[in-house]
């Protein structure tokens, strides 16, 4: 791994995760086999692939393997993929986005980076959803959010899957196995590589990993398990 360029503290990560709106969606991204950008009024039109710099261990409570933050689990499913954060800024010019007032959209279009405009709206009380989203009330600085406008291969050396548990774990393999092995003379044992999420941050954990399949843009990737209980 390279020099660290984080401070060592528990909200600081090296990595951003692009976590999915529901395991439909994860295995929409697996089959594509690539995070593509998508439009919507929150990002006013430009198509941007949304990730967030909050760390795993700040979402989940791994003592007792359940989500500890319902506010960010409401909105998002534990299927998810993760990349080294330099990789997203030098590669697919992944910036943070700016939490400015909506006001600013106007300005912010001019010098054409409208796209990292996430409206910080504190002083409005209404939240009434006919309003056009820079004038509603909006404060969404506790998401911690990166975008990108590229489209982001996950064969990608960088990007690992996260999953919730052991039972997403076995899913993977065997939707893996069922796709690529049902004919296939290749030497690959259908193993992977599991990092606990507990362990994500340790150095000695990403040392030699490597595919065991021929083809890297087929399988496998790194898998991360958040060890939730299995009925998250």
């Amino acid at each position: 791994m390279r020099e660290k360029d984080h401070l060592e503290r528990k909200d600081l990560s090296p990595f951003l995760i692009h976590w999915c709106k529901s395991k439909d969606k994860f295995y929409d991204i697996i089959s594509s086999q690539k995070i593509n950008p998508h439009a919507s009024e929150f990002t006013f039109g430009n198509a941007v692939s949304c990730f967030t710099e909050t760390p795993i261990d700040c979402l989940i409570n791994f003592e007792t393997n359940s989500k500890c933050d319902s506010k960010f689990w409401k909105d998002w499913s534990p299927y998810g993929f993760l990349i080294d954060k330099i990789k997203l800024h030098k590669t697919y010019a992944g910036l943070p986005v700016i939490y400015s007032p909506g006001e600013d959209l106007k300005q912010f279009k001019k010098i054409g980076i409208d796209w990292r405009l996430v409206p910080l709206n504190t002083a409005f009380k209404d939240n009434n959803n006919e309003l056009p989203y820079q004038e509603r009330y909006s404060n969404y600085v506790w998401q911690r959010e990166w975008r990108t406008q590229r489209q982001i291969p996950i064969s990608d050396d960088n990007i690992k899957i996260i999953l919730p548990n052991n039972t997403g774990i076995e899913e993977f393999k065997r939707i893996h196995i069922e796709k690529y092995h049902e004919s296939c003379d290749c030497t690959c044992n259908y193993s992977h590589t599991l990092i606990n999420g507990v362990d994500l941050l340790k150095e000695d954990q990403w040392t030699n990993i490597k595919g065991t399949c021929p083809e890297r843009a087929e399988f496998p990737y790194v898998l991360i398990d958040l060890k939730l209980n299995k009925s998250q």
